[in-house]
């Protein structure tokens, strides 16, 4: 059932950026509008956005696979090491944000390093995507053992997600905000979501509009 909406989904998803490139592009064509006219200029600009909202949707597609189909053996994995990484990797893709990276008692484990890279990769750039330009992104990760998994908790202070969404955030293609005010596929929290499932764990978020988000999720320690 899972297998058959996301497909679903998937399909309409990406029919929508292509049809109104198809439809852009024919009305260029019989109205016969020159590209560097100012009209044709506006024309380019919506077909240059559905472009890009297509790519980000096959990319988001492309990314959510490979983590299904991610088998990787259980090893020591070095978290803060590849915490510091994964923050310095994404902090790359937003040159204009100023931001504080604090680790709390974090500490070596045996898990999966193929799939707990991309799931810290997701939270971490979300907490960047959708923390407000005037404000210093700030990110705060904690670990502890609890009974025979790792409890981790991720807090950051983005603009945060209404109460009635919070029931939501997790399922595939679910967009809060417009693709015109933050960019991405809609797959980011849904792959997170599955990772976890994968490690043996659960995880849930509490979150404040307005002031940010908290990420409780565990992982069992194999």
């Amino acid at each position: 059932d899972d297998l058959d909406h996301f497909i679903s989904t998937t399909s309409h998803d990406l029919k929508s950026p292509i049809n109104s490139i198809k439809s852009l592009l024919g009305l260029l064509v019989k109205n016969k509008i020159e590209l560097s006219s100012p009209k044709g200029e506006v024309y380019f600009d919506l077909i240059n956005k559905s472009s890009d909202n297509a790519l980000d949707l096959v990319e988001g597609i492309a990314k959510y696979g490979k983590i299904l189909s991610i088998a990787d053996e259980n090893l020591e994995v070095d978290i803060e090491t590849m915490l510091h990484a994964t923050f310095d990797s994404v902090s790359k893709n937003y040159p204009d944000s100023k931001a504080r990276f604090k680790l709390n008692t974090i500490s070596t484990i045996v898990s999966q390093k193929k799939l707990l890279r991309p799931l810290f990769e997701n939270l971490i750039d979300n907490a960047f995507k959708y923390c407000s330009k005037e404000r210093e992104v700030i990110i705060e990760i904690s670990q502890k053992k609890v009974g025979d998994k790792w409890l981790f908790t991720l807090k950051d202070n983005g603009i945060g997600i209404e109460k009635e969404d919070l029931k939501s955030v997790f399922k595939p293609y679910v967009r809060l905000h417009s693709k015109s005010e933050y960019k991405g596929s809609g797959l980011g929290l849904a792959s997170v979501k599955r990772v976890i499932e994968k490690l043996g764990g659960t995880i849930k978020i509490e979150s404040k509009f307005g002031e940010g988000s908290v990420f409780i999720f565990t992982i069992q320690e194999f």
